[in-house]
């Protein structure tokens, strides 16, 4: 069976809030696709912390946003999108001062590398800046490794972001894909379809 790829947005009606599927797409082409892609790649002469919040900032400015933050060996890997860009961005340590971003943005299967430019741009001039010394968690819900509160943390997920999930074993939890192509669990569920 193939993955879905599906559209998390929390809406409101009158007074109560609603987890609402907005579109699905297979998740399955569209990861293969990407895989043949290599990662646009540059160095900024700054810490991991003031890498991370001008990615974020970054991509704020131009009307995107972090979507999922997982930590990884050495730095932590990012997915972004809207409805038409997909994107995945790497931070890595190279020294407490050196730290390599790489990219790689799609629309469906085909490479936008004037979007990357643009998005490594933005994360440079920001990260020159130094406006912003640490990622806003403000509004980011935990990702957690089985589906229980109770257990470890492994990343970040803002609601109403693009996420590919599906339905979980336990009942009021989803599993998504992370960037890292690891499993993880948030709280929610998927509507019942219409018929």
């Amino acid at each position: 069976m193939g993955r879905i790829v599906f559209l998390l947005a929390t809406m409101t009606l009158s007074g109560c809030v609603a987890m609402t599927t907005v579109a699905a797409i297979p998740g399955a082409l569209i990861g293969g696709a990407v895989g043949y892609f290599q990662a646009q790649e540059e160095s900024l002469p700054v810490s991991m912390q003031i890498s991370l919040a001008s990615v974020q900032q970054g991509l704020h400015r131009m009307d995107l946003a972090v979507d999922v933050l997982e930590p990884v060996k050495e730095g932590y890997a990012i997915e972004f999108g809207n409805e038409k860009l997909d994107g995945i961005i790497e931070l890595k340590r190279q020294t407490p001062k050196l730290t390599t971003v790489s990219f790689i943005v799609h629309h469906g299967v085909s490479r936008q590398k004037s979007v990357e430019q643009a998005i490594m741009k933005a994360v440079r001039k920001e990260s020159e800046r130094r406006s912003v010394q640490n990622f806003n968690f403000r509004g980011y819900h935990y990702i957690r490794i089985k589906p229980s509160i109770k257990t470890e943390r492994i990343g970040w997920y803002r609601p109403g972001a693009i996420l590919e999930a599906s339905k979980s074993r336990k009942e009021g939890w989803l599993r998504i894909k992370m960037p890292s192509k690891k499993w993880g669990y948030l709280k929610g569920s998927l509507p019942k379809e219409h018929g």
